[in-house]
């Protein structure tokens, strides 16, 4: 199926399963409905969910400029319109919209979806709480200008160049254009943060643990069995991890 954007963007999306609730699984940058597959054919044969799952802008059969941060946050919102409205045709509306998102999809779950009345429970996997404080570190390093300093971060960039967390948030900060204001942490409230639950890797070399969601526990006072720590990195490829989480979101819902 296909659905339409705020911009007129036409995005593809698969609608899958019978079950009552509806999931809406939201992938990581430059994601489509490929990577979604490995969560939302467990969620419908194992637990009896319906799923939405659809192809980012610029990717597979949806169109639009790739790795367009902005409109994939928004866009949150209209696959979220058409996942409802495909069980309306259906003769019923879900008894309950939950979302599931990881990465830049957790970050427009966490901005954009979790406004809408309409969600009921959000699941972040990996997700970013602000750019500010994932790259904080290099920001402080960066206010010390001495020559030492400036000559020792020079050859640390010429060593390293291509070490993951430092090209990802060059990344991020390209993606997003500089606009801070996508991120979760300018739309979390006391309230809205009872619809969410965490899942984040000890691993992740992307966005750390601890300059994300250890940052939201503590904000917002998360009791533990409102996040759950896997042992695995940013993303989560192996099967057994996914069982591991999707068991523990099932036993959430």
């Amino acid at each position: 199926m296909f659905f339409e954007t705020e911009d007129g963007t036409i995005l593809h999306g698969r609608m899958a399963g019978c079950g009552r609730d509806l999931i809406i699984y939201s992938p990581g940058a430059g994601g489509n409905i490929a990577d979604s597959e490995p969560w939302c054919e467990l969620l419908e044969d194992k637990f009896g969910y319906s799923t939405f799952s659809y192809d980012l802008r610029g990717k597979g059969k949806s169109k639009g400029i790739l790795l367009d941060m902005k409109n994939q946050v928004l866009d949150i919102k209209y696959a979220i319109d058409a996942a409802i409205g495909k069980m309306e045709e259906r003769g019923k509306g879900p008894d309950r919209v939950i979302l599931i998102g990881h990465s830049l999809g957790a970050v427009a779950s966490l901005t954009s979806g979790i406004q809408d009345p309409r969600v009921d429970i959000i699941f972040a996997l990996s997700t970013l709480f602000s750019i500010e404080d994932l790259v904080a570190e290099d920001i402080e390093k960066e206010q010390d200008n001495s020559l030492t300093s400036i000559a020792k971060r020079i050859l640390n960039k010429l060593k390293k160049p291509l070490s993951p967390p430092w090209w990802f948030k060059k990344f991020i900060n390209f993606v997003s254009g500089g606009q801070t204001d996508l991120m979760p942490k300018y739309y979390l409230t006391d309230e809205l943060i009872k619809k969410v639950y965490l899942i984040h890797g000890k691993k992740d070399e992307y966005i750390p643990f601890e300059k994300s969601g250890k940052l939201i526990i503590e904000k917002y006072n998360l009791s533990e069995d409102r996040y759950l720590l896997v042992d695995a990195g940013h993303s989560f490829d192996d099967e057994t991890q996914i069982t591991e989480i999707l068991e523990w979101i099932h036993n959430k819902l």
